[in-house]
């Protein structure tokens, strides 16, 4: 046993795997800083600044705090920025590059503020891309509600324009339908009759038969009114 396990090799293994661990945590949330502000410099060309980046495990989320965007065509402000961002995020799905985020948190958004010192431009509004040229759109140009409604109409309002369309077109069948519903008096005669049959003794046929003509004769009268 002594010769198939080489104890000093396993604790120099178990040691070097301890210290990458330990290292990789401690620099974990450094160089998630780093990623994101690189990857969020390609897509508005200008420089993004992160104050801290804290991470958990169970479940897995990111937060960022104090991002700064700075605005490409005016360097000394900040496109956007925001207090804290924070998201959680699936770990599995990261294994095959894919981002799938199930809760997103942004706090103390502002726009076209002041930076402390003016921010690298990589990238001009002119020279980007149509797909990356903003990462977050200017206030201005954001369209208004009525503007939303009218481009994506909601099935409420044409569920609503359809039924309505309907009506339209059947409205005169429906009224001729509601002209052939009985009246009052007519209904009232009905529960009369329907009464009277009710009382009358089933086992006695004379009876029935009395009752039987009784209604015709109150369906004529009717009919001739």
């Amino acid at each position: 046993m002594k010769n198939i396990i080489r104890w000093p090799g396993l604790v120099a293994f178990v040691f070097i795997v301890g210290l990458v661990t330990t290292i990789s945590l401690v620099f974990l949330d450094f160089w998630i800083k780093l990623a994101f502000e690189k990857s969020v410099e390609t897509a508005t060309g200008a420089e993004v600044n992160v104050g801290s980046v804290a991470h958990t495990f169970s479940p897995f989320g990111l937060t960022f705090y104090n991002v700064q965007l700075t605005d490409p065509d005016n360097p000394g402000n900040n496109q956007a920025q925001a207090q804290q961002i924070k998201a959680n995020i699936e770990l599995t799905p990261l294994l095959l590059r894919k981002v799938i985020i199930d809760n997103l948190a942004i706090t103390g958004v502002e726009f076209a503020t002041p930076r402390a010192s003016e921010g690298k431009v990589y990238r001009h509004k002119n020279d980007a891309t149509e797909q990356g040229s903003r990462f977050f759109p200017n206030p201005a140009s954001l369209p208004s509600v009525d503007e939303i409604l009218a481009n994506s109409p909601l099935k409420t309002t044409q569920a609503m324009a359809e039924a309505e369309a309907a009506y339209a077109r059947h409205k005169s069948s429906l009224a001729k339908q509601y002209e052939a519903l009985p009246s009052k008096d007519k209904l009232a005669a009905y529960q009369q009759q329907v009464a009277e049959l009710k009382a009358t003794d089933t086992k006695d046929p004379a009876a029935l038969l009395a009752a039987g003509g009784k209604t015709e004769c109150h369906l004529a009268k009717r009919a001739a009114l």
